[in-house]
């Protein structure tokens, strides 16, 4: 991998030349300057050759801390993940409270210059509990816990930990068996797990008061609805994107932490989006969802701002024009300046195809200014295609064919110091390639 530190000095983005125009409201203020700068990445983790690496999610604990957690089947475990899913579709399902083989989510947690891997040498947060291996979230509770949601067979369970991963407790399974990609968000003490259901449309929930002592099970956020995004917790309304049986973009959200949900309509209308559409909270109450179109031929971030209870101001471009750009992260700054992050590619045309190089780009809109900034986290983090429909990929497909190495997400976030920390999946050029999971963060 040949990831290095990229600089984008003090801007004043409202004077900038050659950016994009963005859509900030009449509202905002003059523009203030703003900026952002790149430590040196951190790899976390080497999965090896062929290895199931992938997707990291970021959180941080009260104290500064920083964990990620990420997909980790290593090569040395794929033959017993593979042995596994084998023995798990011919019983239909694994009993309750059955360990799955060959790994399961990864957990690193550091100080952003020296990390610690919480798992084992076998890829397992602990031997207790039901034990999925497939996708990863991470949140973090005001006593200092660790809560990691993890999905296999039998269905979602939540790992908890209180001294720093030396030991881990399971939940028990949230969920019906057929679900696919939870999330998790917390705040004080409360806890709060989303899935879409698989076998029939509508997403599932599950919360904890204490901090996942206890659980609230058998919840349902909304039924005959597609969760489109991550679900996410800002100005005491927890929110999450979501589409129904037509094209059009939704936001469905509640205020009274998970015991009602509404759903309302944007006015957009979306398809074949690759990855997620993550939303964003301002402190004036403003919501911002940023998401991919590749109706263009190539990949585009846009972005849309809006309210619950009121207009949205329809979409934007955020990406500069004939660049590529997959998998949007956005994070809301201290200085109330917007930063997201994607995988980008200077090569234009359809990202499923081809030998492209990618970085980890990232754009820049500040306080009150009308156009975005670009800037680079990392250089030459995957070499080939893109898979922006990972029903449609296989695992390993050729590199310059619709290659799912990546995965469909990573995330960014911003820490207690305000510092913003970004994670992501990276490959070597060298075949048979290795998979790496990495984050840096911004200077000071």
């Amino acid at each position: 991998m040949n990831a290095g530190p990229s600089v984008l000095a003090l801007i004043v983005c409202a004077t900038l030349a050659g950016c994009v125009s963005g859509e900030p409201p009449a509202t905002l203020p003059e523009a203030k300057p703003c900026g952002i700068e790149f430590g040196d990445p951190v790899v976390l983790g080497d999965g090896g050759p062929a290895a199931f690496v992938s997707e990291p999610a970021i959180a941080f604990l009260p104290d500064g801390r920083i964990a990620v957690a990420a997909n980790w089947v290593p090569a040395h475990l794929l033959p017993i993940l593979l042995a596994g899913q084998v023995a798990s579709v011919a019983t239909a399902q694994l009993p309750t409270g059955e360990v799955e083989p060959g790994g399961q989510n990864g957990v690193w947690l550091g100080d952003g210059t020296s990390f610690t891997a919480l798992h084992d040498e076998l890829g397992r947060l602990s031997t207790d509990g039901h034990q999925g291996n497939q996708d990863a979230d991470i949140a973090t509770t005001s006593d200092g816990g660790l809560h990691v949601a993890l999905f296999g067979p039998a269905g979602v369970e939540v790992l908890s930990s209180r001294d720093d991963g030396e030991t881990w407790t399971p939940s028990g399974i949230l969920s019906e068996p057929d679900v696919d990609r939870q999330w998790i968000a917390a705040e004080g003490q409360t806890i709060w797990v989303s899935w879409r259901n698989t076998m029939e449309s509508g997403i599932g929930f599950a919360r904890s008061l204490d901090a996942g002592r206890t659980w609230e099970r058998d919840l349902e956020l909304a039924s005959e609805t597609f969760s489109h995004g991550p679900l996410t917790r800002a100005n005491s309304t927890l929110l999450l994107p979501t589409q129904d049986s037509g094209d059009e973009l939704q936001v469905t959200w509640s205020m009274d932490d998970g015991q009602t949900w509404k759903k309302r309509g944007t006015g957009m209308t979306i398809a074949d989006i690759p990855g997620f559409v993550v939303p964003t909270t301002h402190d004036n109450g403003t919501l911002r969802l940023v998401w991919t179109d590749v109706s263009s031929g190539s990949a585009a971030v846009w972005s849309s701002l809006g309210s619950l209870d009121g207009a949205w101001s329809g979409s934007a471009a955020v990406t500069p024009h004939g660049m590529n750009a997959l998998f949007p992260w956005p994070v809301l700054r201290p200085d109330g300046s917007v930063a997201v992050f994607y995988y980008s590619s200077t090569e234009g045309g359809d990202p499923r195809n081809g030998e492209r190089v990618w970085d980890i780009g990232f754009s820049l809109l500040c306080e009150g200014a009308a156009q975005w900034v670009h800037g680079t986290v990392a250089k030459a983090v995957h070499h080939g295609a893109m898979c922006i429909d990972g029903t449609d990929c296989p695992l390993y497909h050729p590199r310059d064919n619709n290659d799912r190495s990546v995965g469909e997400v990573f995330e960014a976030g911003v820490a207690p110091d305000g510092r913003v920390w970004v994670t992501w999946t990276a490959t070597t050029q060298a075949e048979p390639r290795s998979y790496h999971i990495v984050v840096a963060g911004s200077k000071a």
